[in-house]
C-alpha cells in the first residue's frame, strides 16, 4: 500500500497535471485558430504604404506625402482659388489647405507701443509647396515673401509692419499654398487691425 507521503505527492501532482493539460489544450486550439486565420497575433503585418492622397502627419515625411496638423488660428479654405489635381498628378503630393498662425498679433501698432510692430507668421501645408501670406485692405494688397515649406511641413517669417508696407487699417489675411500646378488658399478668421 501507499505511504502517507506518497498520497500527498499524488494530490500535488494531480492538479499540476490538470493545469498542464489545460494549457496544452488551449495552445492547440490557439494554433488551429491561427492556422485558419481567425487570430493575427503571429502574422506579419505590413504597414500600408503612404500614398499621395492621404492626409498624414509626421516629421521627415518625403515630398510625396502630406501632413496634417491642428489649426492654430481658424483659417477657412477659399473655394474660389483652389484647383484639383489632374489625373497625371496622382504621383505628386496632395496639396493641403494652409493652416497655422498667419500673424502672431492681430492688433499691432505701427509705432510699436503699446503693442509691438514686429510680428511672426507661419504656414503649414504639404512639404515642398510654396506658401505666401497676403494682406488686403480694399484695393491695396501686400504680401510676405514666398517661402518653401520645409520637411516638417511649415514655413516661418519674422517681419515688421513697415517692411511689408502695412499702414493703419483693417487687413484681410490670406495664405496661399502652391505645388505642381495646384493652388489652395485659406483666409484667417480674424483680420489684422493695424493701429498708429
Amino acid at each position: 500500500m501507499y505511504s502517507k507521503n506518497t498520497k500527498n505527492k499524488y494530490r500535488i501532482i494531480k492538479p499540476a497535471a490538470i493545469t498542464v493539460m489545460l494549457i496544452l489544450v488551449l495552445f492547440l486550439v490557439f494554433l488551429i485558430l491561427q492556422k485558419e486565420q481567425f487570430t493575427h497575433f503571429f502574422q506579419n503585418k505590413q504597414s500600408a504604404p503612404i500614398t499621395a492622397g492621404q492626409d498624414t502627419k509626421g516629421e521627415g515625411v518625403s515630398l510625396n506625402t502630406s501632413q496634417n496638423q491642428s489649426q492654430i488660428s481658424s483659417p477657412t479654405p477659399s473655394n474660389s482659388s483652389s484647383k484639383t489635381a489632374s489625373s497625371s498628378d496622382e504621383t505628386s503630393a496632395h496639396l493641403l489647405s494652409p493652416t497655422g498662425n498667419f500673424v502672431s498679433d492681430h492688433a499691432p501698432n505701427l509705432g510699436g507701443s503699446p503693442r509691438p510692430n514686429s510680428l511672426t507668421s507661419d504656414c503649414t501645408t504639404t512639404p515642398g509647396a510654396t506658401c505666401v501670406i497676403t494682406f488686403t485692405d480694399g484695393s491695396v494688397s501686400k504680401s510676405l515673401s514666398s517661402q518653401i515649406i520645409n520637411q516638417t511641413g511649415t514655413a516661418y517669417w519674422n517681419w515688421t509692419l513697415q517692411q511689408v508696407g502695412l499702414t493703419v487699417g483693417t487687413w484681410k489675411i490670406e495664405a496661399t499654398a502652391s505645388l505642381n500646378g495646384q493652388s489652395i488658399s485659406a483666409i484667417d478668421a480674424n483680420t489684422l487691425q493695424v493701429s498708429p
